[in-house]
């Protein structure tokens, strides 16, 4: 496979486009905005309000598209263990926190969505503390010391900025769907790969599945089979009416 190749991962059976699902984010919060956090965020607008608690402070960003972020690390070897991608190796901002690596993750959003996004909030006019993947040192809590979810140790809160997340936040129009995790930058010739994954998303609780996938990639996007098909369904059927209609104009009603 040439260069540039998208490494994807697969969910199935995740009904992202369940209208409460759908609803729980607060898009002013996502583009800048320091208002009141909206209602339908609910119940992931403030520290332990999930598990019924009073914890002072609030999340950016809020909902429940933020809380259910896919979390699992992906890497890709080429046998016997020659790393080609660390999906992990890389901060919230997409830098490369590893050398050998081959692979990038500035890119795997659209670029009209990531300067969308640049206005993330730092601080609010609010008194109480703000709930952020960065986290805050100076608290005693040790969640928002670390940047995670209350009660949920490892369970990071997402950044506003984070191309995972804004992928994420392309909700899916059917329950079975494919994301962008990374791009790998070198070509990969014949031989015996395979993937190292860090598992932390659970499927099980809505009896789905995952998958990863590779594919090849380039400035009009992945290969679509099914809408090239399509739109050429489409043109011939407009192409054939057209036909239809000159007959009927200059033949039988002339």
């Amino acid at each position: 496979m040439s260069a540039p190749i998208m490494i994807q991962y697969g969910i199935k059976n995740f009904n992202q486009n369940y209208m409460k699902y759908a609803q729980s984010v607060d898009h002013n919060q996502l583009q800048g905005g320091r208002n009141v956090i909206t209602s339908k965020c609910k119940p992931f607008r403030y520290p332990g309000e999930f598990k019924g608690k009073n914890v002072n402070g609030h999340y950016s960003p809020c909902g429940a598209i933020a809380w259910s972020l896919f979390n699992d690390t992906i890497s890709l070897y080429k046998t016997p263990k020659n790393i080609i991608c660390d999906g992990g190796a890389f901060d919230v901002d997409g830098n490369c926190l590893l050398e050998s690596n081959k692979c990038a993750k500035n890119g795997i959003a659209l670029h009209s969505q990531v300067r969308i996004r640049q206005n993330s909030p730092d601080k609010t006019s609010n008194p109480e503390p703000m709930w952020t993947n960065k986290g805050d040192m100076s608290s005693s809590d040790p969640y928002l010391q670390h940047g995670y979810y209350f009660g949920e140790p490892g369970h990071k809160i997402p950044s506003i900025t984070d191309e995972d997340f804004i992928v994420w936040s392309n909700l899916a129009y059917l329950p079975d769907f494919f994301n962008n995790y990374r791009i790998v930058n070198t070509d990969l010739e014949a031989g015996d790969y395979y993937f190292n994954i860090t598992e932390q998303y659970d499927v099980v609780s809505f009896s789905g599945q995952k998958y990863v996938r590779l594919i090849s990639y380039n400035w009009l996007g992945e290969k679509q089979y099914i809408l090239g098909i399509l739109l050429l369904s489409i043109g011939c059927i407009f192409f054939l009416d057209s036909v239809v209609v000159l007959i009927f104009k200059h033949v039988i009603y002339k």
